[in-house]
């Protein structure tokens, strides 16, 4: 969704196949865009050996890299630790059809090359300033699925 500064919405549009949107005949002002996905984890995309990557990653054996790190955070505490583990383990021996209800199942933000100061609570809106009429202006965005820690 895209919304102007004052918070009414301009345009919905959802992504094609490959991942890209478009939104068009935009008046130059300050837009928001908030990203979002209205499903449930899967348990076909969060899996085992996401459990242990993250295993891995609390005992020093093999570091995650930060977007790994931001998947793994399950319940958003901005920390990896065991009970993300066991977040994820209950959610996939279906104990749990969620990791936490306070916090979102996928993340969204601009992609970037120097992440150490992402928090996620600032992740999910992406500010487009002065779009110029009839001008185009591209992001890199990244979703990120929580507790998918293997896609990156």
């Amino acid at each position: 969704e895209i919304s102007d500064s004052l918070g009414n919405a301009s345009q919905i549009d959802y992504t094609d196949a490959e991942g890209r949107y478009r939104f068009e005949d935009l008046a130059a002002t300050v837009y928001n865009i908030t990203m979002n996905a209205n499903e449930f984890p899967s348990r076909k995309r969060v899996t085992t050996f996401d459990l242990l990557l993250i295993r891995m990653h609390i005992l020093g054996v093999l570091p995650l890299n930060r977007y790994e790190q931001i998947a793994a955070d399950v319940n958003g505490s901005e920390g990896i630790t065991t009970l993300d583990m066991v977040l994820i383990h209950r959610f996939m021996f279906f104990m749990a059809n969620e990791f936490t209800t306070e916090f979102p199942i996928w993340l969204y933000g601009p992609r970037r090359e120097n992440i150490e100061d992402f928090q996620a609570g600032v992740f999910n809106t992406v500010h487009l300033e002065n779009v110029e009429v009839g001008g185009e202006a591209t992001l890199d965005l990244i979703g990120i699925e929580v507790g998918n820690v293997r896609d990156f």
